[in-house]
């Protein structure tokens, strides 16, 4: 197993099998406590549900730095207090054999030391970290990009180019299914770009009846990206290469869309012009423990 630990500013160490950094032990990557709450109501056996949610991820890793002398050592110790500086905030990556696994912590001792007695040349080490979102995102899912819809090119051979020859087409407004492979449910980020003009673009999600959409009449040329991912909604527009926000353009009744786990099926809809909007889909899958 190889831990990477990466602050804000960039600088990142990374803990393994191998000098100078060796990974002696880690706590916390396992699911989480589930807190529940219950009422206690009079004259019944005991509790009513009310809620469960998971509780905040505890972090601890253990490891010993060998050097090849006591200066080595001391030059090695600084570099891990400057990339644990507790001012910044991190993301904690977990590498096994198969997979790769990334989460934002904060620093709660980053890090701690501990000499080893009878050799100036060793020093073992332990950070300690917090997550406030308890989830693990899948990296190592590589096909995170879902085209929702697609460019389809007509230039095949044998060529035999008239005066209304297409060298390509989009192909837009069917049922895509979209595979969370996750535990939970998660948000992601969609990009919707316009190659005709369209009236009122959506992306409508078939099994909760729900969408996300723009209101108005859209020129060829129109990006919008919308996120929804935990704690980075946002609906923007690019509009001769700057963003601006697009809250006010959606249209009525949109909701911020989520996958839900498992099997999900989305359609690309638009009240005219649906074959000029193309619209990918970037997500990665959340799990409850490593």
């Amino acid at each position: 197993m190889i831990i990477t630990i990466k602050n804000s500013d960039g600088v990142a160490v990374t803990v393994g099998n191998s000098y100078p950094f060796i990974l002696s032990s880690i706590e916390g990557i396992e699911t989480v406590e589930n807190t529940i709450e219950t009422d206690e109501q009079y004259n019944l056996d005991g509790a009513v549900f009310v809620s469960q949610k998971l509780g905040v991820r505890d972090l601890r890793v253990e490891g010993r730095i060998i050097g090849n002398h006591a200066s080595d050592v001391e030059e090695l110790r600084r570099g891990l207090i400057e990339v644990g500086n507790p001012k910044n905030s991190f993301t904690f990556t977990v590498e096994t054999n198969t997979k790769k696994y990334e989460i934002d912590v904060l620093a709660v001792v980053s890090p701690s030391f501990k000499p080893v007695e009878s050799h100036p040349d060793l020093l073992d080490f332990s950070f300690q970290f917090k997550a406030l979102d308890p989830y693990w995102r899948d990296v190592s899912f590589y096909d995170s990009l879902i085209p929702l819809s697609k460019v389809v090119n007509m230039f095949q051979f044998p060529l035999g180019i008239t005066k209304d020859f297409i060298f390509a087409t989009v192909k837009s407004g069917d049922i895509i299914q979209v595979n969370n492979d996750g535990d939970v449910a998660t948000g992601g980020i969609f990009s919707i770009k316009t190659f005709t003009i369209c009236e009122n673009p959506r992306i409508y999600n078939v099994l909760t009846q729900t969408f996300f959409g723009f209101e108005g009449t859209y020129e060829a040329g129109t990006e919008f990206l919308i996120d929804t991912r935990r704690g980075k909604k946002k609906v923007i527009k690019m509009v001769n290469g700057t963003e601006e926000n697009a809250m006010s353009e959606r249209l009525e009744n949109s909701t911020f869309l989520s996958l839900e786990k498992g099997a999900n099926y989305l359609q690309v809809q638009a009240d005219s012009g649906v074959d000029g909007v193309i619209v990918d889909l970037t997500f990665t899958p959340l799990v409850m423990g490593v």
